[in-house]
């Protein structure tokens, strides 16, 4: 038993360094570099092209009894009736000429957009009560008078075309309140205690058709809100039933990427405290940028849409990538690793990429690979619900995992294997505490064992002549000290 796991962690420490020496190799890295050109590339006109939705029928399950009501608006009620309410906010002096032609204009412009049905759909009291004075004037007289004329056809067309031509006012709008063909245009009036201008505030109806896309309906609502802002002196708004979520939608593309960076430079502070060199904590804090780039532009190639719960997802595998990566750059920024030889402990010196890449994949590589495969195979039963936002998780958990161990395991190593020792040797916590104060912690440390040297770093040809003697026995087994638990932690690490 002892001898066939003495092969199997031999095999494993050839493919360990035989895979080392693949990675390390200027083919590779340039093989590595177009890859994530490639990566870049795919994940940027997904970024760019994802759509910003958020369809009822996603968040409801696919046996609720709300879907068949839901299709039935978006099939058939949208499709011949849209209608959007414009409200006038402000007092609308119907005596004034000009203000009387300004919103007459605003009303023409809002019934000449594409898919409008018309004056005939529109709702709009001033229209009725126009009618209304007009006909009241024209058959206003006394039937007691003296004078009385003989009213001919043509007589009545003349009347009719010049009271058509005069400006109205509001004292017949009490009549035509309390008028039975025209009383329920109360509903669309704020009455005041004004008598000159009664009419406070009110609202009319413009009813459009075939908007069955939200793409279409965004589209229209921006436009409403143009005509709206050009006619800031009548006080006017906009409000339909799906504002809500235009608004949601609209703004959602740059929440997504306001949220996403603060999260990630969120990420760059939690990897600052824990990775004394800053190289590595940039080197570390961009891959988990790419990543997160990369799981939101291939969201959109696997026909996701950027919705809430799109957005809750994606954030989290911001969080998730930071095993993939924080762990590889602080190990290899490490100079120098413990190992245990007999009984004691030693700490020993690594002197070239080779032997940090070695130390990092072997101290990180089968880690990382558990953990990934492990979280795809809890997430993978999601699938089978058949519900849209567990569907999201999986694959955008399957997307963090997949591209984390590309990065992880493939791309960091191989950067971090080109770069010069000088950039890894900077402790930022030797520069803001001093050396003073690692210099006692070593004097400390150097109680628990004598010092002598060990080598573990190789040269380019594997040879043992190019071992550099600067090991540092930290502990020893037998002192009182150092109990048998803190040494067993010791070895695992």
């Amino acid at each position: 038993m002892n001898e066939r796991i003495f092969h199997i962690i031999s095999g494993l420490n050839f493919i360990l360094k035989f895979y080392c020496r693949v990675i390390t190799s200027k083919l590779f890295g340039f093989l590595a570099f177009i890859g994530i050109l490639v990566y870049w590339f795919f994940g940027f006109i997904g970024a760019l092209t994802i759509e910003t939705r958020l369809d009822v029928e996603k968040l409801l399950p696919k046996n609720s009894p709300l879907q068949e009501a839901n299709a039935i608006i978006s099939s058939k009620v949208w499709t011949e009736y849209y209608p959007v309410m414009v409200l006038i906010n402000s007092p609308l002096d119907i005596r004034n000429e000009e203000i009387v032609k300004r919103f007459d204009a605003m009303v023409n412009e809002f019934e000449a957009l594409e898919k409008c049905r018309g004056k005939e759909f529109t709702l709009l009291w001033l229209r009725d009560y126009r009618t209304y004075w007009n006909e009241a004037e024209l058959y206003d007289f006394d039937y007691f008078a003296d004078d009385v004329t003989t009213t001919t056809a043509l007589t009545l067309s003349d009347q009719q075309t010049e009271y058509e031509n005069q400006m109205i006012d509001y004292s017949k709008l009490n009549d035509f309140l309390f008028s039975p063909v025209y009383n329920h245009w109360n509903n669309f009036l704020k009455l005041g205690n004004d008598s000159d201008i009664p009419v406070e505030r009110f609202g009319f109806l413009v009813t459009y058709q075939n908007l069955t896309s939200w793409k279409e309906r965004i589209e229209l609502m921006q436009k409403w809100r143009h005509i709206a802002n050009a006619y800031k002196d009548l006080n006017a708004s906009v409000w339909e039933a799906n504002s809500l979520f235009v608004d949601q939608m609209l703004s959602l593309k740059t929440l997504a990427w306001q949220t996403c960076i603060w999260t990630l430079i969120c990420m760059t502070i939690v990897c600052g405290l824990f990775i004394q060199n800053p190289f590595s904590v940039i080197v570390a804090s961009l891959t988990i940028a790419s990543i997160s780039f990369g799981v939101i532009g291939f969201l959109s190639w696997w026909h996701l849409d950027l919705d809430p719960a799109t957005l809750c997802a994606i954030l989290m595998c911001i969080g998730m990538s930071v095993d993939f990566t924080a762990h590889v750059s602080y190990h290899y920024q490490l100079g120098e690793k413990k190992t245990i030889k007999g009984t004691r402990i030693m700490k020993s010196r690594l002197e070239n990429n080779k032997a940090r890449l070695e130390y990092t994949l072997k101290s990180v590589a089968w880690p990382t690979l558990q953990g990934g495969i492990s979280t795809v195979a809890c997430i993978v039963p999601l699938a089978f619900l058949e519900n849209y936002i567990p569907l999201v998780f999986v694959k955008t958990i399957s997307l963090v995992v997949i591209w984390g161990l590309f990065h992880g395991l493939v791309l960091l190593p191989t950067f971090l294997s080109l770069i010069p020792h000088s950039l890894l040797e900077f402790n930022c916590y030797r520069a803001i505490f001093g050396k003073h104060l690692f210099s006692t912690t070593d004097a400390i440390s150097s109680t628990y064992g004598s010092n002598h040297a060990v080598s573990i770093g190789n040269d380019a040809d594997g040879s043992s002549d190019s071992r550099k003697k600067e090991d540092k026995t930290i502990h020893d087994k037998d002192d009182r000290n150092m109990s048998t638990t803190e040494l067993r932690r010791l070895q695992l690490w």
